[in-house]
This record gives structure tokens, C-alpha cells and sequence, in this order.
């Protein structure tokens, strides 16, 4: 659940938070096309950067394991450690955000 309190204590009103809420919704659909495209093809570097956005969006908006997968994702995909699992979570962030998209 987006936590709009959260969002109303960083950005100081409903319309801000509403915003907000917009962009995300139709700014992530594109960025995690983006992120499992570059996941398929191995462009470890820049999935990191896509990742990174992606997680700092979603802990604004108080989704704390959208957070995490995607705190993940860009530690493994920075790192190019353990990237065997990161199609996988790029799966789980994409169902942990369909909800909310």
C-alpha cells in the first residue's frame, strides 16, 4: 500500500502526493520494460542506474519490498555478482509493483 502519509510529511501536500502517484504510475510501467531488457541482454551497468531509480521511487512511496527488490537488483547488477537470480527478481519486482500501476 502506498503509504500517503509518508508522502504528504516529504512533500507537504495532496496535490504534490498526487503527483507523484502519477508519474510513478506511468513512468515505471516503461522503466521495468526497460530493466528486463537490460537484464535479457547482460547490460549489467546500466539495469544498475534503471534499478537505482526505480528504488528510489518506490521508497518514497513507502513500498518497502519493491524497495528492496530493487535494492537487489541494483547490487547485483552494480556488483555483477550473483546475476543467475536477477531475472528472477526483476520478475518479482514486476508483480510487486502490478498492483499499484
Amino acid at each position: 500500500m502506498i503509504d500517503r502519509d509518508k508522502l504528504l510529511e516529504l512533500l507537504g501536500s495532496e496535490e504534490m502526493a498526487d503527483k507523484l502517484i502519477d508519474i510513478f504510475q506511468s513512468e515505471a510501467p516503461g522503466q521495468l520494460a526497460e530493466l528486463n531488457s537490460l537484464v535479457g541482454s547482460g547490460d549489467w551497468a546500466a539495469a544498475s542506474i534503471v534499478a537505482h531509480s526505480i528504488k528510489s521511487q518506490v521508497a518514497y512511496l513507502g513500498l518497502d519490498q519493491a524497495e528492496y527488490l530493487a535494492r537487489e537488483i541494483e547490487e547485483k547488477t552494480r556488483k555483477e555478482a550473483d546475476l543467475d537470480s536477477v531475472a528472477e527478481l526483476v520478475d518479482d519486482l514486476d508483480s510487486e509493483l502490478q498492483s499499484y500501476l
